[in-house]
């Protein structure tokens, strides 16, 4: 009777420590489970577990529905130009150059991109990080194909980094908010060397601010900018230098070619070297021909002089009236064509600025043909149609004739007073 006392005594123990011990294993057990990853994702790896996400599909912009990766983009037509049609395909373009270092790799916009819309007021805006730099320089070739990528939105970062036997052409960037209190800040690219080249490209619609080198296109030019325009406003904040409303700062060796801004140039407190066109040129060892820039803009078009065929002030009426279009296609080089033997066929030269007389303020880049045309008033003029005779004719009537509507007089030596070829005095 003792010895059953006893025993039931040590199992009663034995049951209660049991109880103790397996009560916080499954109390851990059911944690694990609650506290299963949440997973951080970068760049489709969760930065904690180590998980790689499968990307089973993709949102209408290109991003991964699970983790936000790019969609991966293809070279569909076998041209040697992976396909850029949404913000995705641009995201893992960034994604294959900064950490796959495929830092020669082609590409080309098949679509107009847009990565936010209204950038600036945007309350959640995607940031953006610039293509090439993490000490490696882009050296392949991006042709936007004319499309544009709207709502870049970036903490400094331009669309490209540090360009290096690059050439980044016929894009533009369109509704871009660009901001940095610490470094250099453009649209286009950061810094391109002396044998890279942005040609073809714009930025409209924005606006680019940083502490010093601001420019619409390139921040840093050792290399050549061809053919660009600005229309964004365009700004230094506390202080720095060189600060241009198309390229900031400009290196020995440089060119700025063929381009023209209207965007409004805003001077920090204490920031030095301010142009319509370029903050600033190196030891004055680079070159700037050709270029024309809105007088309302900023005072002066080279960081604080202006040089006769280099940075010309113009005004409004001036841009509107098709005169800086046809300057500026004045300044394209023409291309040598040559059959498969290499005999010299014809120089040819590329229509690249036109403007719309009457309704594009500003020229545009494939825009329609300007002329520079001597009317029948022998005035010089310019205009959409090229003529040998001086007439300009719209619905069969020559706007620019010293005709009278109401009299009928050709002569204006009977004291006819002209306006829009009507004479105001006849009765």
């Amino acid at each position: 009777m003792r010895k059953t006392k006893l025993f039931g005594w040590l199992l009663g123990i034995a049951l209660c420590a049991c109880m103790v011990l397996w009560m916080p294993l499954t109390a851990d057990a059911a944690d694990s489970v609650e506290t299963e990853c949440a997973h951080g994702w970068v760049d489709g790896t969760c930065s904690a577990c180590g998980e790689v996400c499968a990307h089973t599909s993709f949102d209408d912009n290109g991003f991964c529905a699970v983790c936000d990766f790019g969609q991966p983009a293809v070279d569909a037509d076998g041209d040697g130009y992976v396909d850029i049609a949404n913000a995705g395909n641009l995201y893992w373009l960034r994604y294959a150059v900064n950490i796959q270092k495929n830092y020669s790799l082609n590409a080309e916009l098949t679509a107009d991109i847009v990565i936010n819309e209204n950038a600036k007021v945007s309350e959640d805006p995607r940031t953006w990080k610039s293509i090439g730099g993490n000490n490696g320089f882009y050296s392949g070739i991006f042709d936007g194909n004319g499309y544009t990528i709207s709502g870049l939105y970036s903490n400094g970062s331009a669309l490209f980094c540090d360009v290096k036997d690059g050439i980044i052409r016929n894009v533009g960037i369109i509704d871009c908010y660009i901001f940095t209190r610490t470094d250099s800040a453009a649209a286009i690219a950061d810094y391109i060397s002396d044998t890279s080249r942005v040609e073809n490209c714009f930025c409209t619609g924005g606006e680019i601010r940083g502490k010093y080198e601001v420019g619409s296109i390139v921040a840093r030019c050792g290399g050549t900018v061809i053919n660009c325009y600005n229309t964004s406003d365009v700004g230094g904040i506390y202080g720095g230098d060189a600060c241009g409303g198309i390229v900031g700062e400009l290196y020995s060796g440089g060119s700025i070619l063929n381009c023209y801004n209207t965007g409004k140039i805003n001077a920090g407190a204490s920031t030095r070297f301010y142009g319509g066109i370029v903050g600033d040129i190196y030891m004055d060892a680079g070159k700037v021909d050709n270029c024309y820039y809105l007088n309302t803009t900023w005072g002066t078009g080279i960081g604080g002089a202006d040089s006769a065929g280099k940075a010309d002030s113009m005004t409004a009426e001036q841009f509107a009236s098709g005169e800086v279009a046809y300057l500026l296609q004045s300044g394209v080089m023409g291309e040598d064509i040559y059959d498969d033997d290499w005999n010299y066929i014809e120089t040819v030269t590329p229509q690249i600025w036109g403007q719309t007389i009457g309704k594009d303020a500003y020229p545009v880049i494939g825009g329609r043909q300007v002329y520079q045309i001597t009317t029948c008033q022998n005035v010089l003029t310019y205009s959409n149609v090229n003529t040998t005779d001086g007439h300009i004719w719209i619905d069969g009537s020559c706007t620019a004739s010293n005709v009278c509507s109401i009299c009928g007089t050709v002569d204006d030596k009977l004291g006819h007073t002209w306006m829009d070829a009507t004479c105001t005095q006849a009765k």
